[in-house]
């Protein structure tokens, strides 16, 4: 397989996202203390019930094996926690210490600082790898997705969280303007600080060139996996599986 062949796949711009890595990180280590407030009250909520229902549909049972990459604030961990049970192992891996400390405090999971682009991990070691809104901050998308399948055991799963950008123009304009108008507004009187509004604007920027559910899904057959398919929902929240 030819490396080169996987950013063919995606969009440069979202392979691209990588040149911006420090200045990213900067930005999620100033709104840490803020991320669940803004995401909470933009989302009315839903964002994260959204989440923790993607995670239960996946099918993980008590005792398995599960590594959370990017995980922020560990919304995605905390579920996969309930699902495996103490008999189970759940991973949350970040890039962010200050993003991995609030995800520490809230949730009885081990956390690991590291980067998506090469997993601190032994081959075979996970039944799950989850990403919620994680994998645009790869540096190569395409190697990201060897490492996924490298440190999945044989038969096992990954979810893929994605925002993806309507393809048709009114409901784009919509979007946009939701994300950088009115959000921006309600982040404002929830949080009173400026980091929610260019927390909001980054958004925007990432959601614009995220990859269509075709390239995205032709990416994942490129690295290894089988059985791909995706779900949007509301017509922006797309969930990707894949099995090893």
């Amino acid at each position: 397989m030819n490396p080169a062949d996987d950013k063919k796949l995606m969009t440069p711009e979202y392979v691209r996202v990588g040149d911006s890595i420090s200045r990213t990180e900067h930005l999620y280590s100033r709104a840490a203390s803020l991320y669940d407030r803004v995401n909470l009250t933009v989302s009315f909520g839903n964002g994260y019930r959204y989440r923790a229902d993607q995670i239960r549909e996946l099918g993980i049972s008590a005792g398995d094996q599960v590594l959370d990459i990017g995980t922020g604030t560990g919304v995605l961990a905390r579920t996969a926690r309930e699902c495996t049970g103490p008999d189970g192992q759940v991973v949350a891996l970040d890039s962010c210490a200050e993003m991995l400390e609030i995800a520490e405090a809230s949730g009885s999971f081990e956390t690991v600082i590291g980067s998506i682009d090469e997993l601190p991990f032994e081959e075979s070691s996970f039944d799950f790898v989850t990403a919620g809104y994680s994998l645009r901050y790869a540096t190569d998308t395409g190697r990201a997705l060897r490492e996924i399948n490298r440190v999945l055991k044989p038969g096992g799963t990954v979810l893929i969280l994605e925002i993806t950008p309507p393809t048709n123009v009114l409901l784009r304009m919509i979007a946009k303007a939701y994300i950088l108008i009115a959000a921006r507004i309600i982040a404002l009187v929830a949080t009173r600080s400026l980091t929610s509004q260019r927390l909001l604007g980054h958004l925007w920027r990432e959601v614009r060139t995220t990859p269509q559910p075709e390239l995205f899904l032709a990416s994942l057959a490129q690295g290894g996996f089988h059985d791909c398919r995706c779900q949007t929902t509301h017509g922006l929240l797309t969930a990707y599986t894949a099995s090893k």
